[in-house]
Protein backbone atom coordinates (compact mmCIF):
# COMPACT_ATOMS: atom_id res chain seq x y z
CA UNK A 1 0.00 0.00 0.00
CA UNK A 2 1.15 3.64 -1.07
CA UNK A 3 3.04 4.95 1.92
CA UNK A 4 1.25 8.74 1.20
CA UNK A 5 -2.47 6.43 1.08
CA UNK A 6 -2.15 5.02 4.56
CA UNK A 7 -0.68 8.47 6.25
CA UNK A 8 -3.74 10.10 5.39
CA UNK A 9 -6.37 7.26 5.97
CA UNK A 10 -4.58 6.86 9.45
CA UNK A 11 -4.62 10.58 10.00
CA UNK A 12 -9.00 11.06 8.71
CA UNK A 13 -9.37 8.22 11.30
CA UNK A 14 -7.59 9.56 14.35
CA UNK A 15 -9.59 12.82 13.45
CA UNK A 16 -12.56 11.15 13.66
CA UNK A 17 -11.83 9.06 16.98
CA UNK A 18 -10.59 12.42 18.85
CA UNK A 19 -13.75 14.48 17.64
CA UNK A 20 -15.87 11.27 18.78
CA UNK A 21 -14.36 11.37 22.20
CA UNK A 22 -14.67 15.55 22.78
CA UNK A 23 -18.03 15.29 21.59
CA UNK A 24 -19.67 13.02 24.04
CA UNK A 25 -16.85 14.69 26.51
CA UNK A 26 -18.83 18.24 25.30
CA UNK A 27 -22.15 16.39 25.70
CA UNK A 28 -21.89 15.10 29.35
CA UNK A 29 -20.17 18.27 30.82
CA UNK A 30 -21.59 20.83 28.57
CA UNK A 31 -23.58 23.69 30.78
CA UNK A 32 -25.65 24.77 27.82
CA UNK A 33 -26.37 24.66 24.30
CA UNK A 34 -24.32 27.82 23.60
CA UNK A 35 -21.21 26.40 25.40
CA UNK A 36 -22.03 23.03 23.26
CA UNK A 37 -21.64 24.61 20.42
CA UNK A 38 -19.14 27.30 21.14
CA UNK A 39 -17.21 24.24 21.94
CA UNK A 40 -17.75 21.86 19.23
CA UNK A 41 -17.54 24.56 17.19
CA UNK A 42 -13.89 25.62 18.28
CA UNK A 43 -12.73 22.04 18.84
CA UNK A 44 -14.00 20.89 15.29
CA UNK A 45 -12.64 24.00 13.25
CA UNK A 46 -9.30 23.21 15.43
CA UNK A 47 -9.14 19.57 14.02
CA UNK A 48 -9.85 20.46 10.51
CA UNK A 49 -7.57 23.12 9.88
CA UNK A 50 -4.54 20.29 11.34
CA UNK A 51 -6.53 18.08 9.23
CA UNK A 52 -6.17 19.82 5.93
CA UNK A 53 -2.48 20.88 6.65
CA UNK A 54 -1.58 17.02 7.05
CA UNK A 55 -3.83 16.37 3.90
CA UNK A 56 -2.08 19.20 1.72
CA UNK A 57 1.45 18.31 3.37
CA UNK A 58 0.84 14.73 2.34
CA UNK A 59 0.07 15.90 -1.50
CA UNK A 60 3.13 17.52 -2.19
CA UNK A 61 6.22 16.16 -2.95
CA UNK A 62 8.45 16.98 0.07
CA UNK A 63 6.90 14.26 1.50
CA UNK A 64 9.05 11.99 -0.62
CA UNK A 65 12.54 12.81 0.56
Amino acid sequence: MNTRLTFRVLATLLAIAFLVVVYDMILRNGYGVIDQIYYGFVLTTCTAFWWRWVMEWTKSSQYEH
